[in-house]
């Protein structure tokens, strides 16, 4: 079972713009679903680049505890489904089970 859910959000924008959504979430125990986290990054800065974002988010995802090799659900908003692919790219893809 996959208990841990990440929300992340699209440019120009933050997690805080989930929370209902999050609430909605853990209320209706979608899949089971245990613990919500934001995955919030860095996209406000016009001099912020897309290899800073994914960076920001490869960031955020540490400090929430969620690259320790287990399984996590993400929704995604927009470019957010952008910057989850190229971090599963840059980040992620040796770890992959096949």
């Amino acid at each position: 079972m996959v208990d841990r859910t990440v929300i992340i959000h699209g440019w120009s924008d933050c997690s805080e713009s989930f929370r209902h959504l999050k609430k909605a979430l853990a209320t209706e125990k979608i899949g089971k679903v245990q613990n919500i986290y934001y995955a919030d990054y860095q996209s406000r800065e016009d001099n912020v680049t897309f290899e800073d974002v994914v960076g920001g988010l490869d960031d955020a995802l540490e400090e929430h505890g969620l690259l320790d090799g287990r399984k996590f659900n993400v929704i995604v908003h927009s470019t957010g489904g952008l910057v989850i692919r190229h971090w599963i790219w840059r980040y992620w893809r040796d770890r992959i089970e096949e």
